[in-house]
């Protein structure tokens, strides 16, 4: 029972991290247009690249789930968050920094699908539907925590540190999600009502 319920916070918190990290941007707009000399709406296509990735992986995603499992891919898609947000921080080019994003993109994708997946293979059905809508609650606590409290941040320590804290953050992530997962011996099969 402990080693189901870390999985399943550590999925949580995930979500709740990349939906900080989804949001960023918004509190650093003229920080960023002045690290990059850019205008405004550089800035919102900056941005979007983490959209450019999210949403077209929405479809295989599934698919990579079921082949590989959730443990690989979710501490894949953390530490591609990860990766982003330290690349992202310390890029001095506008190209580097969308590919920052467009990372953190690629493995943010993966949040909804992976919690989804951990409820239905290690919850009973009578516990899924309260357990998707706490982590759907604490995503969007993230997207709060990606605001207010990040601009805060922001403006006590800069734009590039505080990112390159939250990168470091989701490495460590993936480390703990990869760990964690593999101490659980099944095969990731379907627990049945009991």
């Amino acid at each position: 029972a402990f080693i189901k319920w870390s999985l399943y916070i550590l999925a949580a918190l995930f979500y709740f991290y990349e939906f900080i990290l989804r949001v960023s941007p918004s509190v650093m707009i003229p920080e960023l247009m002045k690290s990059f000399n850019i205008t405004a709406s550089a800035v919102g296509v900056l941005s979007a690249f983490y959209l450019y990735a999210y949403a077209p992986l929405q479809v295989p995603i599934g698919l990579i789930m079921d082949k590989f499992g959730v443990k690989k891919a979710l501490s894949l898609a953390s530490l591609a968050c990860g990766i982003g947000a330290v690349l992202f921080a310390f890029s001095y080019q506008y190209f580097s920094a969308a590919m920052g994003r467009f990372l953190i993109g690629a493995g943010s994708s993966f949040a909804f699908v992976a919690m989804i997946y951990v409820t239905s293979h290690w919850f009973k059905k009578s516990q899924r539907a309260f357990l998707i809508g706490i982590a759907n609650s604490l995503a969007m606590l993230g997207a709060s925590a990606g605001t207010g409290p990040l601009a805060s941040v922001i403006q006590s320590f800069g734009w590039r540190k505080s990112i390159s804290y939250l990168g470091y953050f989701g490495i460590v992530l993936a480390l703990v999600i990869y760990l964690i997962f593999k101490i659980d011996p099944r095969d990731e099969t379907i627990e049945h009502e009991t």
